[in-house]
């Protein structure tokens, strides 16, 4: 039965690794599968695959290029963390939808300005909802985007008095990854604003952000 499961899974895995492969652009070729043992999904073939698609992937992010996720199956999981800086945590449901941007939008360039860091107010900025709710958010979001990036970046943003976010700027890591980021960030509804004795100020967050594709056999639940 172990076997029998083995090798479906064996089965999906590769057909999810030439999807990957074809909407990069790279060759891969598979062959049926003749292991005889015990088969939990996976063998030293099929870890070949996945060392050398790996492999192929991580060059093309070097390189700048992002890696394509449209049209490729759900079963490829994406090992995505993002975290606010918030210690609420909450279960309620996000209200709000994400904002429609547009070119009359004034987004601040230049040097950010905000009047406290985030570990200097009494009460932090928080999303509507708390940091679960951010998080369902900006997956939503970034299922919508077209490419991947491989990489980490750290992005800062201020949330204004009004709970608008103002500023956003690429703190550390990769540049395109952190556009990518800002892109959604620039989306979030307004923030419950953070306060400084007992009034609404502007603060200075950061937004932490990883990513990286698994395609072995831990893929498959």
């Amino acid at each position: 039965m172990i076997m029998a499961r083995g090798k479906q899974t064996c089965k999906i895995l590769k057909e999810i690794r030439r999807q990957i492969a074809e909407a990069n652009g790279i060759e891969y070729v598979t062959s049926e599968c003749r292991y005889k043992g015990d088969c939990l999904g996976t063998c030293p073939k099929c870890e070949a695959e996945v060392r050398y698609l790996e492999q192929q992937l991580r060059a093309r992010s070097l390189a700048g290029k992002a890696v394509a996720l449209a049209g490729i199956s759900a079963g490829m999981i994406l090992m995505s963390g993002c975290s606010g800086t918030s210690s609420n945590q909450s279960n309620v449901t996000l209200q709000g939808e994400p904002v429609e941007l547009s070119d009359s939008m004034d987004w601040a360039e230049g040097e950010i300005v905000a009047d406290w860091d985030e570990s200097e107010v009494d009460e932090k900025p928080q999303f509507p909802g708390g940091d679960d709710a951010m998080r369902r958010f900006f997956d939503e979001c970034y299922r919508k985007e077209k490419d991947a990036i491989i990489g980490s970046v750290t992005v800062g943003y201020v949330v204004s008095a009004s709970g608008k976010i103002r500023y956003t700027e690429i703190i550390e890591g990769d540049s395109l990854l952190g556009e990518q980021i800002i892109r959604i960030i620039k989306q979030f509804p307004d923030y419950v604003p953070g306060k400084k004795n007992g009034k609404p100020v502007d603060v200075y967050m950061t937004f932490p952000f990883s990513m990286s594709i698994k395609i072995g056999v831990d893929t498959i639940k």
